[in-house]
């Protein structure tokens, strides 16, 4: 029995490591004032990643309109696009509100994009305020080989929060396949007039997403070579015991 759930166990931990063909998403929501599960999700999100750039936008003059052309590093440049510019803390208003600095993006919550000058595999960001106008935020990933997928992100949509709510949002490849060319920010609920705050946005590239021995875990082929071994040890304790 032991020796079979020692197999079943090293089986399922390589498959799971071996087959994901999803995005892995890292969210975290915080009410008013606090950043707990917003800054635990940032800090999931970059554990995956070396290398990259963060936009703080606090090279931007304030009042600068879109477009906004962005450079990030090892993932080459970006063109933030739509209804959006730069704003302040002493600027805005409603809760939105910078989540590092002094300044921010602010914009309406259906006009707003972001496309990349290459394929990128990572893209995460700080969003403020948003929801508490019935504003329910979702992103369609464009994908670099045609195709695309909508993603809802958790936020404070219909949860009754008050304004100044902040979460952290971060999407990952899981492969080649899922590189991406461009981001589209979407509200589900039309014509809501919510007006949605942005801050401290990461981009990767696919080479800027660890791989192998990220934070010390193995590849799968690891695993199997592992699990094997794992598995010959115990019946070689047991042969010997048998004699």
């Amino acid at each position: 029995m032991k020796l079979f759930s020692i197999v079943a166990a090293v089986a399922a931990l390589t498959f799971a490591s071996a087959s994901s063909h999803a995005y892995v998403t890292y969210s975290g929501v915080d009410s008013n004032g606090s950043f707990v599960q917003s800054d635990a999700a940032q800090t999931g999100f970059l554990s995956q990643l070396q290398g990259v750039g963060t936009e703080t936008f606090e090279g931007i003059a304030t009042g600068t309109n879109a477009p906004l052309l962005l450079s990030f590093v090892g993932a080459g440049t970006a063109s933030l696009n739509g209804s959006a510019s730069v704003q302040s803390s002493s600027t805005v208003c409603c809760g939105r509100h910078p989540r590092s600095g002094t300044q921010l993006v602010e914009t309406e919550s259906t006009n707003f994009s972001i496309s990349f000058g290459s394929g990128v595999a990572a893209f995460g960001f700080f969003g403020t305020d948003i929801g508490e106008f019935g504003g329910d935020l979702q992103i369609q990933v464009n994908k670099a080989g045609g195709g695309f997928v909508v993603i809802d992100v958790p936020d404070v949509h219909n949860q009754g929060r008050a304004d100044g709510s902040s979460l952290f949002f971060g999407l990952i490849a899981a492969d080649a396949s899922e590189v991406f060319t461009s981001i589209q920010f979407l509200d589900a609920v039309s014509g809501s007039g919510d007006v949605f705050g942005f801050d401290d946005m990461t981009v990767g590239s696919l080479a800027q997403v660890c791989r192998v021995n990220c934070n010390n875990v193995p590849e799968p082929g690891s695993l199997a070579l592992a699990g094997l071994a794992l598995i010959g040890l115990v019946g070689a304790r047991r042969s010997r015991a048998a004699k």
